[in-house]
């Protein structure tokens, strides 16, 4: 027996066919229960293979690698790798559609092949199968988010991708191009440098558009994994007039971010935002200064956030007091009131106006005395001669 035809018949078990050793074409296409295929490593003359929706197969192809194969199907068999396939060198028609393949470049070994079928994968380059051989291409609806990342600001209801040289290329070599949005994408506009997409939901994990080549048959659906992104820093800390002001702002990890800068409020005098995210400077003034701070990607996608910076006064330095030490008045020793006391007979007034001794008093007196009597003494003369 050459050829045996078993499509739809739920088969489970198909490990009795390894005798059949002259098999040249063989089809078990829709036995959605089979298990296993490692009979078929027997099967040497088997030129022409079949597996058409067989989702326990994907990850067994290494058992055909010694096959002399010329054309195999094997869509919708939950492929991921095409590496063991690619070692099939007789080869010249491939079908593995409805897939989940992102890499087709280990098919480029494959010198024998001129008819590949992709179609439903999640492949969004395919230039390395481009050379002369390639006869027959079909590479349409392919749908990848494979590391295809957007990192959309926290509350944005619009977000812009770049359009990454390379990232959609087809068989030729050339690029595909977004077209209009369609049933399956998000609501975007387009040019030859990024896609915008516009109102994003709240909770939207994924972003999706729809490309399209010229002339190949390449096309199919783009997908990006959304990643929030927003500002990551602490607030800045509260810091003193005259004292020095530092604070670095960070966003999520990932975002593309060009520079930051100050996008409302102002800063207290001597204090600067640098591009690189860094607070730095003397304040000189102080209050309370709410800023907002803007994180911005090269084509325009801006994360924002608003803080409060503290500015408190400078302390207000007390004078130092001088301490003062107390007059000492000296107290008279008992014998030095005694002498005082003795020299100084009779009652004494307080000296007032012009300070006089107690000499000068004695001194004037005795002078009066002396004055009083020699009047005396004229006028008894005066009286005697009369």
């Amino acid at each position: 027996m050459k050829t045996l035809i078993l499509p739809n018949n739920k088969i489970a078990d198909a490990s009795n066919l390894a005798a059949l050793t002259n098999l040249d074409v063989l089809r078990l296409d829709y036995n959605p229960d089979l298990a296993s295929i490692e009979f078929m490593s027997a099967l040497k003359n088997l030129t022409v293979l079949q597996l058409n929706s067989q989702p326990l197969l994907g990850s067994q192809t290494a058992t055909l690698a010694n096959l002399p194969l010329k054309q195999l199907t094997v869509n919708n068999i939950g492929l991921t790798s095409v590496e063991e396939i690619a070692k099939i060198a007789t080869l010249d028609y491939l079908a593995i559609s409805n897939n989940e393949v992102r890499d087709v470049s280990p098919l480029a070994a494959l010198t024998n092949l001129t008819d590949l079928r992709a179609i439903g994968n999640q492949v969004l380059n395919f230039d390395s199968l481009g050379g002369p051989g390639l006869t027959t291409f079909y590479g349409t609806s392919q749908w990848s988010t494979a590391d295809r990342v957007a990192y959309v600001p926290v509350g944005a209801a619009s977000y812009t991708h770049p359009i990454v040289a390379g990232e959609l290329t087809a068989v030729d070599g050339t690029d595909a191009g977004f077209v209009a949005p369609d049933r399956y994408t998000n609501t975007y506009t387009f040019d030859t440098e990024k896609v915008s997409f516009t109102e994003l939901a709240a909770d939207a994990e994924i972003i999706r558009a729809k490309f399209a080549h010229e002339t190949a048959r390449f096309n199919g659906w783009v997908a990006y994994e959304i990643v929030w992104s927003d500002f990551t820093n602490a607030d800045p800390s509260p810091a003193i007039e005259g004292a020095a002001v530092t604070h670095e702002f960070t966003v999520t990890e990932g975002f593309p971010v060009q520079r930051f800068e100050l996008a409302e409020g102002a800063l207290p005098a001597g204090v600067t935002l640098n591009e690189n995210g860094t607070l730095s400077g003397t304040a000189t003034e102080a209050g309370t200064f709410p800023i907002t701070v803007s994180a911005l990607d090269a084509v325009g996608n801006t994360i924002s956030h608003t803080y409060a910076l503290v500015i408190e006064p400078a302390p207000i330095e007390q004078p130092t007091e001088t301490a003062i030490a107390p007059t000492t008045v000296p107290v008279p020793s008992a014998t030095a009131t005694a002498t005082a006391t003795a020299a100084k007979p009779g009652n004494h007034l307080a000296q007032t106006g012009n300070d006089r001794n107690d000499a000068g008093i004695l001194f004037g007196g005795a002078a009066l005395l002396l004055a009083g009597a020699a009047l005396l003494g004229f006028r008894s003369r005066l009286g005697r001669a009369n």
